[in-house]
């Protein structure tokens, strides 16, 4: 009985992801929307889109393509095929924090402000805050890097998470071992 209690929850907060993900678009009005980065393959395409202002986007193009970049090396050249149809966002007010995976809706939102930000200056809003050491992110990722690419690459590992193991924190909350989490993925270090 639990288990099915657990299930329902599940399911209800999927369904409110998903229509999140309706609701931003909806808000933003089709010349809002603007693909800024694609990746194709045999099975479909990856895209990022710029929702808001159309300068903005000329802002977010070269982090999304970074972004995508680095998920293409990842995913050994076959993103769009792993992952057809992925879309991610890039938009503010629409997430409290700096990126958010929605698997069933087979997207990711990105906070188009954050994501400018380099990951030094990310770094150190979280050592300030407290949630951070100085070096936990600029010693992986470079304090030149943009915090929406390393905050895309985080995010489509959630996305992962929850195709492979039904549960998008799986790999990051110790219920799996992180060394089997992704078999046959190309892991830095």
């Amino acid at each position: 009985m639990l288990d099915m209690g657990i299930e329902r929850q599940r399911q209800q907060y999927e369904q409110r992801q998903v229509e999140k993900v309706r609701q931003m678009l909806e808000h933003f009005a089709a010349e809002e929307q603007q693909v800024v980065a694609v990746v194709e393959g045999r099975s479909g395409r990856v895209e990022a889109v710029s929702l808001g202002e159309p300068e903005g986007a000329e802002a977010i193009a070269p982090i999304a393509n970074r972004g995508l970049e680095q998920l293409q090396e990842l995913f050994g050249g076959r993103l769009a095929d792993a992952m057809p149809g992925l879309k991610l966002y890039f938009a503010d007010g629409v997430i409290e924090g700096g990126g958010e995976a929605i698997p069933r809706a087979n997207a990711v939102i990105l906070g188009a402000t954050k994501a400018q930000m380099t990951v030094q200056e990310a770094e150190a809003m979280g050592v300030e805050a407290g949630t951070l050491r100085e070096g936990d992110w600029t010693k992986l990722a470079g304090p030149d890097a943009t915090y929406g690419e390393i905050t895309a690459v985080h995010e489509v590992a959630h996305m992962l998470a929850a195709k492979r193991y039904g549960d998008e924190n799986a790999a990051f909350d110790g219920k799996v071992d992180p060394e089997q989490a992704l078999p046959g993925m190309v892991l830095p270090g």
